[in-house]
């Protein structure tokens, strides 16, 4: 585990998800292990999106991954947001509290272009929560 770079220690940082769904467009990668790949399954079984479930993934090791690209949105993202919201994998459920996006905070800014809910309270998270998200023990107040 990567810890958060030591510029997040001093006041901690806000963000409040919006659910604009502007993280879920590519270009990238959405991880997920078998359990969570089953987990989706289980929830859009019965969707359209069921139907094109052996198209979504691919096999990564011992990893199932969906490849976003650029021009478009995970195909987990419907009209009314994350088809899986309630089983989101780890990644969905962590953003944008990733190592990438923590160890500077030039990286962090760089990240509101990307995510209107960075900076932005009322959640705040301490240097304490920061770690527990990057540690895997805690999602994101929204997913929590």
């Amino acid at each position: 585990m990567t810890a958060p770079g030591r510029w997040t220690r001093g006041g901690g940082l806000d963000f409040t998800c919006t659910r604009c769904g502007l993280c879920c467009r590519g270009p990238g990668e959405v991880w997920f292990t078998q359990e969570e790949k089953s987990q989706a399954l289980a929830a859009i079984s019965g969707t359209p999106l069921a139907a094109q479930a052996a198209t979504i993934w691919r096999a990564s090791g011992a990893d199932e991954v969906i490849d976003v690209p650029a021009d478009q949105a995970c195909p987990l993202l419907g009209p009314d947001g994350c088809s899986i919201q309630a089983v989101k994998p780890a990644q969905c459920r962590t953003y944008p509290f990733w190592p990438e996006l923590l160890q500077s905070r030039a990286d962090w800014e760089s990240e509101k272009g990307r995510c209107e809910g960075i900076d932005r309270g009322p959640n705040h998270y301490a240097y304490a929560d920061i770690f527990e998200l990057l540690s895997g023990r805690k999602d994101t107040r929204e997913n929590s």
